[in-house]
């Protein structure tokens, strides 16, 4: 178990709220809009996705 210091920790999880506000805001367009941009959505799951991406290597290599 990797040990990481309270800043990087603060990082990780201040950048995890942000996708999964992120994440709440293209969901929320979808509930409202009961259609949806196909385009639109995968543009924002794309970068959702690839932004965990690089949270999740940051925490491999802290």
């Amino acid at each position: 178990m990797k040990i990481v210091s309270n800043i990087h920790q603060d990082f990780v999880m201040t950048h995890l709220r942000s996708q999964l506000e992120h994440l709440s805001a293209v969901l929320k367009v979808i509930e409202d809009q009961g259609e949806f941009d196909v385009d639109y959505m995968y543009e924002a799951l794309k970068e959702i996705e690839t932004n965990i991406r690089q949270i999740r290597k940051l925490c491999e290599n802290p």
